[in-house]
């Protein structure tokens, strides 16, 4: 093969002193087999994070994608080897990693093979890409790109499911408290007075089979890499600038910006290939706000990943501890926010922080003028975890996911408490976006939900509602499946469910994103 490396990038994260700093270089191909079955070469690049830990029982892992172009044309995803012994490790500076690819070729996860913490420095880290599979010609002149996303690890096993004391937390059928989750097989579960005893297929994902989740929300420059990955048809469908509460932007040319009042400073020329970027380098690592369902559902599609379940929001949350009426993510009833006028420190920054005593969640609508970078919108994602800090301080769910309550919204794949219709008998575990999206920017995958009806956010947001911050708060649940709202109608402004809407192209100040995998 022609080996034209024309371009390498990787999804950076959190390159601060409070951050796992995630990067990927030196991105190369090595190795080319013209006369194997199929035709393949080794994508090989260094990849390294801080605070990295494996506990035996949980861990974090880098889950690693390629993208590829061909000469100057669009990026498709590459077809990776699901042999594990194809790829490899050259120089683990005395920390030994496991490479475990998936099934469908696309994409593997990467994490420490033992028990241990500390950073991750690993050198000449080599994906075997079939690009036979992917009918790329051995003397075609490609550009590679390498992406890495941090997940968490959540293991096998059973949890409680609802607290029967927030609003509308499903229960169990006798409607006396939680329902306890043993297994991934059928089950009953009451879910609302309209809806009464739902029955629950199993082939919804109800996370007690293993799953790896994000361990951040979707952060803009993220969003951005994503976004820059795409056609100028397809971008013009993913602009988050459009229909957004701070007006349309769609007029063609036009440099935009999405909304820095509302903390998010992304930038692009409407319908042009010119590339989005973040404005004066402010908030890259904050959460990326203004995302609406089928975004979602085409970030999910396009990096192999898939939208998790109400149940797995509540398993990375709740762990396997017995369940706490009014909890939020770290196990308590009670929480410390960011304050309302200057209390960010280094805003806009990598470094990010806020100054609050004992702060452990982004649940304050309005920051204050004196914070330069916007007022209204999301925080650093992670931003309350260091290297010594312990669950209830980093605001973290049981094995280290964070942000799960407060910032912004987690939406999930729901089951009905009011409409009784199986739409969520089709969602499985097992149905994964396959790295490609329609021509016109959407996820194509059929299983998947189609209607706002079907999703529900979870954890809260920036307005600071103790009913939506609570684990087990289903209030949006009852509302968006009584009346098919959709997220963006969901209380970023009322805690009586104000702003209703039901497109799904609607988007908000308060509405984020994070995905999920099954683990095999």
């Amino acid at each position: 093969m022609k080996r034209s490396l024309l371009v390498l990038a990787a999804i950076l994260f959190y390159a601060g002193v409070h951050a796992n700093n995630i990067r990927v270089q030196n991105v190369t191909l090595t190795g080319q087999n013209t006369s194997a079955s199929p035709k393949f070469t080794n994508v090989q690049f260094d990849l390294s994070w801080d605070n990295s830990w494996a506990s035996g029982i949980s861990w974090d892992a880098a889950w690693v994608f390629v993208k590829y172009r061909v000469g100057t044309g669009n990026w498709a995803h590459a077809s990776i080897s699901t042999t594990a012994a194809h790829h490899s490790i050259t120089t683990n500076n005395s920390v030994a990693g496991t490479i475990t690819p998936t099934a469908d070729g696309v994409g593997a996860f990467i994490y420490r093979t033992s028990t241990s913490n500390g950073s991750n420095n690993w050198q000449g880290v080599r994906l075997r890409w079939n690009y036979g599979t992917n009918s790329v010609s051995d003397t075609a002149g490609v550009t590679v790109r390498v992406f890495a996303l941090e997940m968490v690890y959540i293991p096998q096993g059973s949890f409680f499911m609802g607290d029967a004391s927030s609003q509308y937390s499903i229960r169990n059928t006798a409607q006396t408290g939680p329902i306890q989750i043993t297994s991934e097989n059928a089950i009953t579960v009451y879910t609302g007075s309209n809806a009464g005893n739902v029955s629950i297929p199993a082939n919804f994902p109800k996370g007690y089979d293993a799953f790896y989740c994000m361990k951040y929300e979707m952060t803009q420059q993220q969003y951005i890499d994503w976004f820059n990955t795409l056609t100028v048809t397809q971008k013009n469908t993913r602009w988050i600038g459009s229909n957004a509460n701070n007006g349309s932007q769609t007029s063609s040319g036009t440099l935009y910006t999405v909304g820095t009042a509302y903390r998010n400073y992304i930038q692009w020329r409407y319908n042009t290939t010119e590339d989005a970027s973040i404005q004066s380098n402010i908030g890259a690592d904050r959460s990326c706000n203004f995302l609406n369902h089928s975004d979602m559902f085409a970030f999910a599609d396009w990096a192999g990943l898939r939208p998790m379940s109400e149940f797995e929001y509540e398993k990375a949350c709740r762990g396997d501890q017995n369940a706490v009426a009014g909890e939020y993510a770290w196990g308590s009833t009670s929480f410390t926010t960011t304050g309302a006028s200057g209390n960010m420190v280094n805003d806009g920054t990598p470094n990010e922080y806020s100054n609050t005593t004992n702060v452990n969640v982004h649940a304050t609508y309005d920051l204050g003028s004196t914070n330069t970078s916007g007022r209204y919108g999301p925080t650093r994602a992670g931003m309350f975890a260091d290297s010594t800090s312990t669950r209830v301080k980093a605001g973290a769910g049981y094995y280290g996911v964070m942000d799960l309550t407060g910032n912004m919204w987690e939406n999930c794949v729901k089951v009905p408490c009011y409409n009784t219709s199986n739409w969520y008998s089709s969602y499985t575990r097992t149905n994964h976006g396959d790295g490609t999206l329609t021509s016109g920017g959407e996820g194509d995958v059929s299983t998947w939900p189609s209607t706002a009806r079907q999703m529900t956010p979870k954890g809260g947001t920036i307005y600071n509602y103790t009913t939506f911050l609570q684990v087990s708060g289903r209030r949006p649940a009852y509302y968006s499946d009584r009346y098919n709202y959709t997220m963006a109608s969901y209380s970023c402004q009322s805690s009586s469910m104000g702003n209703i809407s039901t497109s799904i192209n609607d988007r908000r100040e308060c509405t984020g994103f994070r995905a999920v995998r099954t683990a095999q």
